[in-house]
């Protein structure tokens, strides 16, 4: 299976969409809208972050699988549900995790999932994030508040977590 990250395309309006119209997807967001609207997947599409590759799609065998965003030392990702479960997102937040750090001036990295997402929590400490709180935060799809479990990731950790994993990016 090749895993790569790449810019948005226009023809990925489509699997965007799609993705994010989906509500086991977007409940496990903080600000995407359900049901999904078009004109915010088209703006997300087409943000400076997502146009200067802060934020990428998750490219499987040329096929859109989904997303991953480091900005601002924040970290976010979606995937189509038919990729779940297949380590696809570990990859992929690997890869944008060597992104990130490759700004010799960030020393963290933050991420946080919402309490019912295990499978995301497990991502991030594969990775070596570790759990920094919890709390209550607003989603949006939801429409609720819901408990948090917030992350953070030092470049320590990271290289830690690379030299455990025997991978140096």
């Amino acid at each position: 299976m090749d895993i790569k990250l790449r810019l948005f395309r226009p023809e990925d309006f489509d699997a965007f969409h799609a993705m994010n119209s989906e509500f086991d997807v977007v409940k496990m967001t903080s600000s995407w809208p359900f049901p999904a609207d078009v004109d915010f997947t088209r703006m997300r599409m087409n943000t400076p972050e997502a146009r200067t590759g802060q934020v990428s799609v998750i490219d499987v065998d040329r096929e859109f699988a989904g997303t991953v965003g480091g900005v601002g030392g924040g970290l976010g990702y979606m995937l189509v549900p038919a990729f779940w479960g297949k380590g696809i997102m570990t990859r992929a937040v690997a890869l944008k995790l060597a992104q990130c750090f490759g700004d010799r001036s960030l020393a963290e990295i933050k991420a946080c999932v919402w309490h019912d997402n295990p499978a995301s929590a497990r991502v991030l400490e594969k990775l070596g994030f570790k759990q920094s709180h919890q709390c209550r935060d607003y989603c949006k799809a939801r429409d609720a508040e819901v408990e948090a479990i917030h992350f953070k990731l030092t470049r320590e950790d990271w290289q830690l977590s690379l030299e455990n994993r025997g991978s140096i990016a």
